[in-house]
């Protein structure tokens, strides 16, 4: 059985490219009540899914690994949107 404190550990020390990471912060954004911009998985996605994203990214952009900081990993999640919310974090911690 899953710990729970194993699954908040998955996303608040992620490992992305050998480094260690808190998973990134995303809101939808909602205008007059509807959803205008929705995040990568809709800011539900489980730990590995939003690491294999981000990894993802970073091989698209061609980044030389030598020069990943952990704070441009959290900005190139902020620019795609790429992360968790705050009731897709509970409903992974509980279920």
């Amino acid at each position: 059985m899953v710990r729970k404190i194993d699954i908040i550990k998955e996303y608040t020390e992620m490992e992305v490219n050998e480094m260690i990471i808190h998973c990134p912060y995303w809101m939808n954004k909602i205008q007059e009540g509807q959803v205008t911009i929705r995040g990568f998985s809709n800011g539900k996605g489980s730990a590995s899914e939003i690491r294999q994203e981000l990894i993802k990214q970073i091989d698209r952009l061609s980044i030389d690994r030598e020069h990943l900081t952990s704070e441009y990993i959290r900005k190139l999640a902020k620019t795609n949107r790429i992360g968790i919310d705050c009731s897709g974090f509970v409903y992974r911690v509980i279920t």
